[in-house]
């Protein structure tokens, strides 16, 4: 290429020059490449094809150049995707978008590397607490960069902060740190908690039902409200010091907890995504909570373990002396055990 235009023996000069930045910017050269575009350009009219075509490789060229995320890097970006050219070739935001993942994985802001990738709705079915994590910082900072805005902020101005705090208190309920979860949900105004959904996950119902209605006669928690009826309930079974009100408790926190794994109807509480080909997967052998879904780039996490209702099943069971009580128990733990991952239970 540079031979040719060294001989000077061509009719385009502009369209050889532009072709040998393309090739240097192939190559990694950038330096070299910015110098023969900058040439190139006082040889181009700027609105013809080739000028156009220069634009893309220029833009290109920026993009590519970027080696570590930084506000200068995260500035490139932005003008990038603001700039003419961005929306005339379609490949540009995926390219884009990737590049500023890259740079984010590579420096540790695992948040911001997966939105420039990935709707944050994707995250709802496998939630990650790293990636919650960092952009819950990124949503605090008051001194975002343009392109941290076009990544965390809505279309109103708000930021995806409120969704995210209840994400990952449903991430932590659904893994049973239940003050944990609590002290998230706190972050946000108590009255906007009804905003995330309503449940009752303690009706006493033998057989498994994800959709069954709820009767009219039971009341609706907020999710922070479900978590606290259940905390109070744990601590009332254990300071009661008759066995068969202490059942009776046990027995209700048996109930509630298998009513939010996947098999019970107030599974969403405590998940976002449910899958019915999930148990069909795991009864052919899967041993992972995790399945794979083209529509969610991690997964699909399923919230099957039932550990914690077996444990309190059994409690009740003990210490019953109701035999009706005790029979119901005895009736439940059974339903919770078939569908346990592990014989021996997480609280032996």
């Amino acid at each position: 290429m540079r031979k040719v235009l060294k001989e000077g023996e061509i009719t385009s000069p502009a369209l050889w020059k532009i072709a040998e930045g393309y090739l240097e910017l192939l190559a990694g050269n950038y330096y070299f490449a910015e110098k023969t575009f900058r040439v190139a350009r006082e040889l181009v009219e700027e609105d013809d094809t080739l000028g156009r075509q220069l634009d893309a490789f220029e833009t290109a060229l920026r993009i590519s150049a970027m080696s570590s995320i930084s506000a200068e890097a995260e500035e490139t970006a932005s003008k990038a995707r603001t700039s003419k050219v961005f929306g005339q070739f379609p490949d540009f935001p995926e390219f884009l978008n990737d590049k500023m993942a890259d740079l984010y994985e590579k420096g540790g802001r695992k948040g911001l590397a997966y939105v420039s990738r990935y709707p944050v709705k994707g995250l709802r079915a496998n939630p990650q607490l790293d990636i919650i994590d960092d952009l819950l910082e990124v949503c605090r900072k008051n001194d975002r960069s343009r392109w941290e805005k076009w990544l965390v902020e809505k279309t109103d101005g708000t930021t995806m902060e409120k969704e995210l705090i209840d994400l990952k208190a449903t991430l932590l309920l659904s893994d049973y740190q239940l003050e944990a979860a609590l002290e998230v949900l706190k972050q946000m105004d108590r009255a906007e908690w009804d905003d995330y959904g309503v449940f009752n996950p303690y009706a006493d119902r033998i057989r498994d039902c994800v959709r069954c209605p709820l009767p009219d006669t039971l009341a609706l928690y907020s999710k922070g409200e479900m978590i606290e009826s259940i905390m109070d309930t744990e601590y009332r079974a254990k300071a009661a010091t008759n066995p068969d009100e202490a059942a009776r408790l046990y027995h209700r926190l048996g109930v509630a907890y298998y009513n939010l794994s996947y098999y019970g109807y107030s599974w969403r509480a405590a998940d976002n995504f449910r899958s019915g080909a999930s148990a069909l997967r795991y009864k052919r052998g899967s041993r992972n909570y995790v399945f794979s879904n083209p529509l969610f780039p991690l997964g699909n996490k399923e919230n099957m373990d039932v550990t914690e209702a077996l444990y309190y099943f059994e409690k009740a069971r003990i210490l019953a002396r109701d035999k009706e009580l005790g029979a119901r128990a005895t009736f439940w733990a059974p339903s919770a055990a078939k569908n346990c991952t592990s014989s021996i239970m997480r609280r032996a």
